[in-house]
């Protein structure tokens, strides 16, 4: 390839394949006025080459440095070069929306998942049709824009687009207070305040207990497909309500890799006898003899949480030497 030739886009990684074929097929535009130039050939005394050979050479420049294929018709570059609008204008004359506003739903999508509340399918639908209602209405209206919105596959082809940028996957629910909490500024003083007690109380690992509860809700835990930024790592949480009617598990394990008896918490009035389980009773497996509870709604209250705190103690006493503290961690 000429020394003159102008230099590969980059980041190129981050391009869709449209996106990509676009650039590269600039550069073939700019190769191919250079190769026309009179000074150019005055200078080379060679022939310029042509639209085959200036596409042929991108892609051959292209193919060495990054190791993609990237395939470029040379009457494509035929078009370009006499001025013709591009594939991707085209494209976007025939949309309801323009370039720059489907990047804005594109960060838009990104940040919903970002704080817990993804958008599904008809969700980006909805949204996107109050947009064009309201850039397409009006007394003067630019065009006519239906009443069933943008059609049933828009969503898939929107997605399609920015394949580079979003990503759909299953949502894993997170309880509204849970969702709400979580937020920089409680996290970073969380760590402080841990750290600190730490210190202060000289608190050693095998006295260091973390808490929690698992429910199983009756209602509010139903997945969908929601949409992510692409670059999102780990279940995609998706904040909702759910009924008050929960199982409760509560477990407890160790900074040393022990842990304690779990408690499970019914919903009912009263015991029953098929919620013991059934076990040998010359094994001593923790995780096999669970503390059994119930409550009204399957949930916590003051009442079990202080037989909780006691039953705790009592399981954990043994590991303290004179002068030690314990420090449990709950949500």
């Amino acid at each position: 390839m000429p020394p003159y030739k102008k230099p590969l886009p980059a980041p190129y990684t981050h391009l869709s394949t449209n996106e990509l074929h676009d650039l590269l097929m600039k550069c073939a535009v700019h190769l191919y006025k250079m190769e026309q130039s009179p000074s150019t050939r005055d200078k080379n005394c060679r022939i310029p080459m042509g639209y085959r050979a200036v596409c042929s050479a991108i892609q051959d420049e292209f193919l060495l440095e990054t190791g993609i294929t990237v395939s470029l018709s040379h009457n494509t570059l035929h078009r370009w070069v006499e001025g013709k609008r591009t594939r991707a204008e085209l494209l976007e004359q025939q949309q309801w929306l323009m370039h720059a506003e489907e990047k804005a739903i594109v960060a838009m999508c990104i940040e919903m998942a970002r704080i817990g509340f993804p958008w599904s399918y008809s969700q980006l639908k909805e949204h996107v049709d109050l947009i064009c209602i309201m850039k397409y209405g009006g007394d003067n209206p630019i065009c006519e824009f239906p009443e069933e919105g943008v059609g049933v596959n828009w969503t898939h082809h929107f997605l399609k687009r920015h394949e580079v940028a979003l990503k759909t996957a299953c949502s894993a629910p997170l309880e509204m207070k849970h969702g709400r909490a979580v937020n920089p500024e409680a996290n970073a003083r969380y760590w402080e305040l841990l750290k600190k007690t730490i210190i202060d109380f000289n608190i050693k690992p095998h006295n260091i207990y973390g808490s929690d509860k698992c429910g199983v809700i009756e209602h509010g835990t139903e997945r969908e497909v929601v949409i992510a930024g692409r670059g999102t790592k780990g279940p995609i949480y998706q904040q909702r309500s759910g009924s008050r009617d929960n199982t409760t598990v509560i477990v407890t394990i160790c900074a040393d890799g022990t842990y304690i008896q779990p408690t499970i918490i019914f919903k009912g009035k009263a015991f029953r006898v098929k919620w013991v389980p059934l076990y040998d009773t010359q094994e001593d497996d923790q995780v096999d003899n669970p503390r059994i509870g119930y409550q009204e709604k399957g949930w916590t209250n003051g009442e079990i949480g202080a037989a909780w705190l006691a039953d705790f103690d009592k399981q954990t006493v043994y590991k303290l030497e004179e002068g030690e503290y314990r420090l449990l961690l709950v949500d």
